[in-house]
């Protein structure tokens, strides 16, 4: 997964970096989290650079697919901003340009 061009709301100077939680959805159950990976390169930091990259390997596949008679998607996956700067909560709140979903490695 990739971030690219990361802002936040509040709190005063520039975020330095987020952390991100995937899950898989379970059915009729609790979802299965996976690790936190820390994102901080999406964030301007003067160096040119503005995507950052988190990679969670191994993951049984789950398709996703929209469920008419619960009005919802079952299966799949789906990710949590968890903290911003260390802080949790909504603020400050974080802003993504752009959100790339890379399966590279599923696909060979």
């Amino acid at each position: 997964m990739h971030f690219k061009h990361c802002t936040k709301s509040s709190n005063g100077s520039y975020a330095i970096s987020t952390d991100v939680k995937l899950y898989q959805v379970i059915d009729d159950a609790t979802d299965r989290g996976y690790d936190n990976k820390t994102f901080s390169e999406c964030f301007s930091l003067g160096d040119g650079d503005e995507t950052s990259s988190g990679s969670w390997t191994g993951l049984p596949y789950s398709y996703a697919q929209w469920d008419s008679d619960q009005n919802q998607y079952v299966g799949g996956y789906y990710f949590r901003i968890m903290k911003v700067d260390g802080f949790t909560g909504d603020i400050p709140a974080l802003w993504v340009r752009e959100v790339v979903q890379d399966t590279t490695l599923a696909d060979g």
